[in-house]
Formats: structure tokens, sequence, C-alpha cells
């Protein structure tokens, strides 16, 4: 590199430099970030399942979205299709509405299912390629 590329190489990185710093120093401490200000949590394992707040909170909010006619009950003309198909697994008596214990009964019946599923996990973990083996023994 010679003299002359190493001082512009230099100048561009100093300018950088204190670009930066005036960026930072003109900064308002007091304002909050930009996720912290709309109230997101960030994306990672430490925040999973925090913008949902509870099982409990979770459903009055999606209650007080789609319940139209406030009856405590969800109906399929009250909320998307999409959701429906998977609302209706819940429908425990047949009569084509969830109410809120049957919605929770079934949320609570799936985290029982995900534990076990969880727990079989752990019991087949091994060394890689002793899957193939064990099912020839």
């Amino acid at each position: 590199m010679t003299r002359k590329n190493r001082i512009i190489a230099l100048s561009v990185l100093l300018f950088g430099a204190l670009a930066g710093a005036t960026a930072i120093a003109s900064a308002d401490p007091a304002a909050p970030a930009p996720a912290a200000a709309k109230g997101k949590a960030g994306k990672g394992k430490a925040h999973k399942g925090h913008k949902r707040g509870t099982p409990d909170q979770h459903l009055a909010r999606v209650f007080k979205k789609f319940d139209k006619n406030s009856d405590g009950k969800l109906t399929a003309s009250e909320v998307p299709e999409r959701a429906w198909t998977r609302l209706a697994k819940a429908d425990s008596n047949g009569d084509n509405a969830v109410t809120a214990a049957e919605l929770k009964a079934k949320m609570a019946e799936h985290r029982a299912k995900r534990g076990e599923r969880k727990g079989k996990r752990g019991e087949r973990k091994g060394k890689r390629g002793q899957g193939k083996q064990r099912a020839q023994q």
C-alpha cells in the first residue's frame, strides 16, 4: 500500500469514528430505544413468549378481539377461517362454539402433550449413528 493510499484510508477511518462519536453524543439519553418505545420484546430465547403475557391474558385478548356479540363463545362466523380450524378442535361439547373454559382445557392438554414429547426427546439422546445400530439389535 502506498503512502497516499494509507493516508486516504486513515482519513476515512478517522472521519467514520468522528461521525459515529458525534451521532452517539447527540442522541437523547432520555429517549427510549425504538423497540422499547413500541413495547416489543427482543427476539431471542430469553424473551420467547413474553409478548403474549400469561395464557389467561392471551385468552382474554383473543375473546375481546373476536367475540363480536359478547356471549362468551367464539363461533366460525366471528373468527377468521384459518383460526377456526384450530379453535374447532377445542369444541368439546360439539355445539360449534368454543368457550374460554373449553379453550383453556385444550391449551392445558396441549402443554401436557408437549411436555411428554420433550421427555421422550431426552430418552433418545445418544451419539450420532447409534440409532441405526439400536434398530438392528
